[in-house]
């Protein structure tokens, strides 16, 4: 829905709904963009069952931490 961007499962309430709305608006440019990512104190940007957009002729890192989390960054 482009004017409400935000999933609802993932709807938080209370929130700012303008703060949540622009990072949803977003989210594919936080989670494939390191740099934008960082200037918006976005730590992660990822789907839960590790999925991304992935581009050809970038890089990416999978990882496998000891509890098992998997996460896919860009590198």
């Amino acid at each position: 829905d482009p004017l409400d961007p935000v999933p609802p499962p993932y709807r938080h309430r209370p929130a700012d709904p303008t703060l949540e709305h622009q990072l949803w608006a977003r989210f594919w440019t936080l989670a494939t963009d390191p740099g934008a990512a960082r200037e918006a104190g976005v730590a992660v940007a990822q789907c839960k069952a590790v999925s991304t957009r992935v581009e050809v002729g970038r890089r990416y890192c999978l990882r496998v931490d000891e509890a098992g989390l998997i996460s896919l960054t860009l590198r």
